[in-house]
């Protein structure tokens, strides 16, 4: 007896098998196309984007191989002498460099303060006391109620003991800005100061530009402040650092007259062949 056909009927289970199947089969194919896509988008142009990639997200140290190291080329050694173990401006012989040392000023307190009277304006007003002395120089240029002027005072004790000079500078007329300055700087030079080029090349720098400063010039403490009530009137104060050693004399041997002389400076003092008695320019 023949038996029938039971038809073809598939289970929920399955139909979701199959199903299942179709999927996954379907996924590594989308895996494998857009894994090869981004491969050749990466390493395209010898690896240019995978390198920036990598580098975005900092792990260039663990994806990327290091850097060739550099070629080294060792020549021939040069023998060099021997370096001193003291720091080179303190080995400089500075102090044996009469290049540096100028003439000390010869003209009394009294005598400078009446020369600036070449300079034209009033004449200088020079007051001498107890062991204290003043000189006072007011110079106006130009015409007018209120015109552009400098004043000079310096003070000092003993005979020539320079302590304070101060230049009050009014800038009230544009027209004689630069003669203004030119006068102030030619005081500075004629009184026996005794600045470097360096450090008058950097007073003439702050006071053309008419910038406030406070510093260390040679032997002074330099101020340059505009005044509270007037922007247009400066003042230069240069006040002399104090001595705070005192310098032996030089004790001649027996039979012998002294060859040398010790002259006192800011940070100590200078022992210096006799003949011709020099003073520190800084």
């Amino acid at each position: 007896m023949p038996q029938e056909e039971r038809p073809a009927i598939s289970t929920p289970a399955e139909q979701r098998r199959r199903r299942g199947g179709r999927l996954f089969v379907l996924a590594v194919f989308l895996l494998v196309v857009f894994s090869g896509l981004a491969a050749t988008v990466l390493f395209v142009n010898e690896g240019r984007n995978y390198k920036r990639l990598v580098r975005q997200f900092g792990l260039q140290t663990y994806l990327l191989p290091p850097p060739p190291a550099p070629a080294v080329r060792i020549g021939r050694q040069r023998r060099l002498a021997a370096s001193s173990k003291q720091l080179p401006r303190l080995v400089r012989p500075l102090a044996h460099d009469t290049s540096r040392l100028i003439p000390p000023v010869t003209t009394s307190t009294e005598e400078r303060c009446q020369a600036l009277a070449g300079i034209g304006g009033e004449p200088p007003n020079f007051l001498a006391g107890a062991n204290v002395w003043e000189c006072t120089f007011f110079l106006p240029l130009g015409p007018g109620e209120d015109p552009a002027s400098l004043f000079i005072q310096a003070k000092g004790v003993g005979e020539d003991d320079l302590r304070t000079f101060r230049i009050k500078l009014s800038f009230t007329d544009e027209r004689h800005d630069g003669a203004l300055l030119q006068t102030a700087l030619t005081t500075l030079d004629g009184y026996g100061l005794s600045l470097t080029p360096q450090s008058r090349s950097y007073l003439e720098a702050r006071l053309s530009a008419r910038t406030a400063f406070k510093s260390d010039l040679e032997n002074y403490r330099a101020t340059f402040v505009p005044e509270m009530m007037d922007q247009r009137r400066f003042n230069l104060l240069l006040v002399a650092h104090p001595v705070t050693m005192a310098c032996p004399v030089p004790t001649p041997e027996p039979g012998r007259a002294s060859q040398r002389a010790i002259v006192s400076t800011r940070i100590g003092c200078l022992t210096l062949p006799m003949g011709q008695v020099f003073s520190p320019q800084g």
